[in-house]
Formats: C-alpha cells, structure tokens, sequence
C-alpha cells in the first residue's frame, strides 16, 4: 500500500514523498515537485516488487559473503593493525563456511549454525574453542556487515529477517 505526504520546505516549495509498502519487503521511499509522478511511482513500484522485478537489496543479490569479506580484509583491516591478524583468520573462517553464499542468502539460521559448529568442533589438532571465541568470530562478522550496510551501500534489510 502507498502513501504520499506533502511537504512544504522553508522556502516555501511543495513536494511530495511517496512511500511503497508491500507486506515482507523494506518500505521504499522517493521524492517528486508532482503529486502526479509521485501517484505513478507507487503503482510502478508496487507492481514491480509484486512481479520480482524491483530489488531494494540489489547489492545483497549480486554479491557473496566471501566478496564482502575480501573487500572488508582490504579496506577496513589495514585500520586495525593491533587485531588484523586475529580477525584475518576469524575472516578466512567465515570464508569457508558461508562465503559462498550471497549475502541476501545469509540467515541468522545460518549463522548460528556455524556458531554451534565452531564451538563444538575443535580445530585439527587443537582444543575446543570457548565461547568468548566463538563472540569475537561473531563480532567481526557482525562488523563487517555493519560496514557494507552503512558505508558500502549493501542493503540487508530484506535478507535478515527480522526475529530470527
């Protein structure tokens, strides 16, 4: 269902904000100077997330964890010399265990999973890791989804859904 708000800014203009709303997709929004256009963009939008045809979370479709992680060990690791390579292994984890999936395919489901498999599988020729271990994997995870949502544009909205 769409709704549009019109809105008066100091100076005096007149917008309209759309807002397209389906039930199981991210809310999308978008600002028109004609009610018109704004009328005509709901309808377009509603019918295209109906037919699968629009994605909010188009970077979430395309890309994989493991190129997220790639990208996170480059950009954001170089800034964190003191534990880079600690997280570098935590990464390469991951790596191995999701990085094949997209990140639209990355659920909380998925991702306890792999918690239970680190905490109750030891390394070769190791000890069975603690569960401030198996924290500091998530946190890094959890980091770096942080960063492709908030400085990378990767939208996740629709791919963690929401109370799992």
């Amino acid at each position: 269902m769409g709704t549009i708000d019109r809105r008066i800014s100091r100076s005096g203009t007149v917008s309209f904000r759309a807002r397209a709303r389906l039930k199981g997709f991210p809310p999308q929004t978008a600002n028109f100077s004609r009610k018109t256009d704004a009328k005509k963009w709901i309808a377009d939008t509603e019918s295209a997330i109906r037919d699968s045809r629009y994605f909010a979370t188009a970077e979430a479709r395309r890309h994989t964890l493991s190129e997220l992680l790639e990208r996170y060990e480059r950009d954001v690791l170089p800034t964190k010399p003191r534990n880079a390579r600690n997280q570098l292994q935590q990464l390469k984890w991951w790596k191995t265990q999701l990085g094949a999936y997209r990140l639209v395919d990355v659920t909380p489901a998925k991702i306890a999973e792999c918690r239970d498999t680190l905490l109750n599988k030891p390394p070769a020729g190791g000890k069975q890791r603690s569960a401030a271990t198996a924290v500091r994997y998530l946190a890094v995870l959890s980091h770096a989804f942080s960063t492709a949502l908030k400085e990378w544009g990767v939208d996740r909205q629709q791919s963690v859904p929401q109370g799992q």
